[in-house]
């Protein structure tokens, strides 16, 4: 054995056959420090692989990580680098991309730092994709993306960008958009600095428009399906929406759908049952509604029935009454709390506690549920709550 390898695997607890990939490291694989990498090394890791001190990689370098990949600080990639990641992957630092290299994540794309896209990267992205940087798409770029599409710093866009966004879409920069264009966004579309809107431009939004250089709404404008709010110059809020009214959003004809602030793709729909799953991701679950505008997510149909019964039967708001924003709950109280008072289903509160909060604690204020859950169903109800009752 290489005694190079001898002592990267002692260092570090790999054996000799985690080292090149024969064996599951079972756990997150933590090296953040290392700078340069043993030839040979291509671990299969169970849980997170952490390489952000990392400036280069050895060519055939091409790990399987089940969670994410972290190589924050690499500002290039070789040629034949797409290793399977069943997370995120962080290349924040990357300048360029090389061509063929157009990834499936179920995670999120960190590409913060990069310019310029080469033609053909269409990368499908289960979370976030960061491209704050990139100041002009190709042609033929539209990815699909679960969460949050960056574009902050994009001056202009190609005919026929018509991207598929379960989250959020940021286009600060844009001052005009081309006919045609009408995104699907799942959360709120950013256009806070376009001077003028096109003939047509019509869009679905799950959350909020932001058209925060804009005075009016052009007259042709007379029904936007915008969940919430329409915001123009002087944090005008011209069209105010709310759950009740548009708690069911539709795209490309029930191809996605929004239900209770969760974006998902359509597998099939029957009557008043859905099987959908996220974007880029493989695991399909239920949607049921009862007719009466209520509905509820769920693992199996028999958890999705249970919850809806949940949410449409009389729920103890009074017994909240009395807390403050100081008050403590317990991690389980706080997840009913939240609960009975937004009516959020068990589905929706599963995907943030395994996805979006960052540490799971014993205990919790009133306060700090309140700004762990901005930009979350049911957060303006929660927070009125509490607010009207102090």
């Amino acid at each position: 054995m290489n005694k190079e390898v001898k002592e990267f695997c002692k260092t570090y607890g790999l054996t000799v056959e985690q080292f090149y990939g024969g064996e599951v490291y079972k756990g997150s694989l933590n090296l953040w420090n290392i700078t340069e990498l043993p030839e040979g090394f291509n671990p299969t890791v169970g849980g997170h692989l952490f390489l952000n001190s990392l400036i280069e990689l050895p060519e055939g370098f091409n790990p399987t990580v089940d969670w994410c990949l972290n190589l924050e600080s690499l500002t290039e990639l070789p040629e034949g680098f797409n290793p399977t990641v069943g997370g995120g992957l962080d290349l924040r630092s990357l300048k360029e991309l090389p061509e063929c290299f157009s990834p499936t994540l179920s995670g999120s794309l960190n590409l913060r730092s990069l310019t310029e896209l080469p033609k053909g990267f269409n990368p499908t992205v289960g979370e976030s994709l960061y491209l704050k940087s990139v100041k002009q798409l190709p042609e033929d770029f539209n990815p699909t993306v679960g969460r949050s599409l960056y574009l902050n710093s994009l001056k202009e866009l190609p005919e026929g960008f018509n991207p598929t966004v379960g989250g959020s879409l940021y286009l600060n920069s844009l001052t005009e958009l081309p006919e045609g264009f009408n995104p699907t966004v799942g959360g709120s579309l950013e256009l806070s600095n376009l001077k003028e809107v096109p003939e047509g431009f019509n869009p679905t939004v799950g959350r909020s428009l932001f058209l925060n250089s804009l005075k009016e709404l052009p007259e042709w404008n007379t029904t936007p399906k915008v969940k919430y709010n329409i915001w123009l110059k002087d944090n005008k809020r011209v069209f105010v929406n709310n759950e009740k009214d548009a708690k069911f959003l539709s795209w490309e004809n029930g191809k996605y759908i929004s239900v209770d602030g969760l974006f998902t793709k359509v597998v099939s729909h029957k009557g008043n049952v859905w099987k959908v799953k996220g974007v880029a991701k493989d695991k399909i679950f239920y949607l049921i509604t009862d007719g009466n505008g209520n509905y509820s997510h769920g693992d199996t149909l028999q958890e999705a029935k249970v919850d809806l019964i949940f949410k449409t039967t009389n729920r103890n708001k009074e017994d909240y009454e009395g807390l403050t924003l100081n008050s403590e709950l317990s991690y389980e109280e706080a997840i009913v709390c939240y609960r009975v008072i937004t009516g959020a289903c068990s589905y929706g509160t599963k995907d943030f506690i395994e996805n979006r909060l960052p540490k799971k604690k014993e205990t919790y204020t009133i306060a700090e549920i309140i700004e762990l859950t901005k930009g979350e169903y049911g957060n303006n109800t929660f927070e009125e709550f509490f607010i009207n009752n102090n």
